[in-house]
């Protein structure tokens, strides 16, 4: 199974309206972004609490507040947790230029030129670049750090080259009209005197709209990982870097959507098996029907996976729901069989099918039409629902009635074989071998005996009319006719 390469649309691709939203997100099949289209932005951050940096205590994501006013960020999202280090002393000011040049060099980073500067964000390199060409140094005293960066960002007046937000100096909006994004790639947050969080950042190579994870992963793990590098290099300093962009949500979606899946389908295949015992009272039958369900669930995934389906949030829903859709045929007939009378293990799938076929091939056909309305539908959740039931309950019809009448004709329990006395009890049945007792007390309480020229006679004596051909044969096969014919 594929992950999707793409955000969920709400209509089909070839919906006049969603190639509107596509064409205004850019993401248009037919207009293929080009290598300078808007960049997806990575982050290193640091001063954050590396191994928990939210606390999401008390928040609501999905609250609107009171009386249905904004919600702030914070409560909707979480407060950051600070890590404590110094991000003010002079090392750490030398590591983060240092830091600055170590992305521009990475291939992730994204270069408007061959072998060009890699597109980068960083305060602190231009802060540097500003005080050397007023022959400053740099690194500043740590105590005078915070008030520095403010001076150097409220100048108005700088014109030369290391100016904040400075499009013709080193300011690192690479020529860009808009401002706006020196401030989102880099920045910190300072509290009186001290800097408790403070980030670089950089244009990533791949544009923002393509989503393929074949394609973004590598980039994203690259920047990941070069962050982990720098932290395991430069332990004595006690600060790390957490290196992300904005596609770790993606990436992160995606994997919990597979993770879902692969969870979801053993643990439902088990719950049925227990769900199918104690329904039957047998585990035999209880297997058997498991792995029916089991060449189902294979069945439909082949479908999904020929169908050049994709995993996206809809068919990670409805493939973990799988396992109850094909349950539901195999269950009935499962149940009949193991209610049967016979002993014969063929017998009691005839009796299984002559008692629950009908009604099984009829709920599969209804179904089976009712789906397919859905197939015309412009949404996609809806369009995508009514080809995951159609498919499930074909499958899931095919398999009852052919493959699992044969394995139990084939393999199926005979008589109690199987039977877990306990829940048999407890759905109100006795042992097997006491069945005959049961009937022939029945045919007792009914006046029947036994007359002397082997006909059945009752009330004083009399032969009872009503009794059919087989009911004369013997004492036993008479019992059985009247018990049968009373149930």
């Amino acid at each position: 199974v594929t992950k999707r390469p793409t955000t969920e649309s709400i209509l089909k691709k070839s919906h006049p309206l969603q190639k509107t939203f596509d064409l205004l997100r850019g993401v248009d099949p037919a207009f293929k972004a080009a290598d300078s289209a808007q960049k997806e932005v990575g982050y290193w951050a640091y001063g954050l609490d590396f191994k928990d940096p939210v606390d999401r205590t008390g928040t609501d994501p999905l609250g609107n507040g009171v009386n249905g006013e904004e919600i702030t960020f914070s409560a909707r999202s979480g407060v950051a947790r600070y890590a404590g280090s110094d991000l003010t002393s002079e090392a750490f000011q030398a590591k983060v230029v240092e830091d600055c040049s170590k992305i521009e060099n990475l291939t992730s980073v994204y270069r408007p030129t061959t072998g060009g500067r890699g597109e980068i964000y960083c305060f602190m390199h231009d802060f540097k670049t500003y005080l050397e060409s007023n022959r400053r140094t740099f690194p500043v005293a740590s105590h005078t750090l915070v008030d520095e960066l403010l001076a150097w960002q409220r100048n108005k007046s700088c014109t030369g080259v290391g100016c904040y937000k400075n499009r013709l100096g080193t300011g690192v909006t690479q020529g860009r009209e808009n401002g706006g994004l020196y401030e989102k790639g880099t920045g910190f947050s300072a509290d009186g005197k001290t800097i408790k969080f403070m980030y670089i950042g950089a244009n990533m190579s791949i544009p923002r709209t393509n989503l393929d994870l074949a394609i973004i992963v590598p980039e994203y793990e690259e920047w990941r990982d070069s962050a982990l590098k720098e932290n395991r290099e430069d332990v004595a300093l006690g600060v790390e870097a957490i290196g992300l962009t904005g596609r770790a949500l993606w990436i992160a979606t995606m994997d919990a959507l597979v993770s879902g899946v692969i969870t979801a389908v053993p643990t439902s295949v088990g719950l049925s098996f227990v769900v199918l015992t104690v329904t039957t009272g047998n585990w035999q039958v209880a297997a058997i029907a498991t792995i029916t369900i089991v060449g189902v669930m294979g069945c439909f995934f082949l479908t999904f996976v020929a169908q050049a389906q994709t995993l996206g949030v809809y068919e990670s829903m409805f493939l973990s729901l799988t396992a109850g859709f094909a349950v539901d045929y195999v269950v009935h007939l499962a149940h009949a069989y193991n209610e049967a009378d016979a002993s014969d293990r063929c017998d009691k799938m005839q009796h299984s099918l002559t008692a629950m076929g009908v009604s099984v091939v009829s709920g599969a056909i209804s179904t089976l039409m009712a789906s397919m309305m859905l197939f015309i539908c412009s949404f996609n959740f809806f369009s995508t629902y009514g080809s995951f039931i159609f498919f499930v309950i074909f499958w899931s019809l095919v398999w009852a009635m052919l493959f699992f009448p044969a394995a139990m004709m084939t393999i199926g329990p005979n008589g109690g074989s199987g039977d877990i006395l306990v829940l048999r009890k407890l759905q109100g049945h006795t042992q097997r071998s006491s069945r005959d007792r049961e009937s022939s007390e029945m045919a007792i309480e009914l006046g029947l005996k036994e007359s002397p020229g082997g006909g059945m006679r009752g009330n004083g004596g009399r032969e009872e009319e009503g009794v059919s051909p087989v009911g004369r044969v013997g004492h036993v096969g008479a019992m059985y006719e009247v018990a049968h014919r009373d149930v």
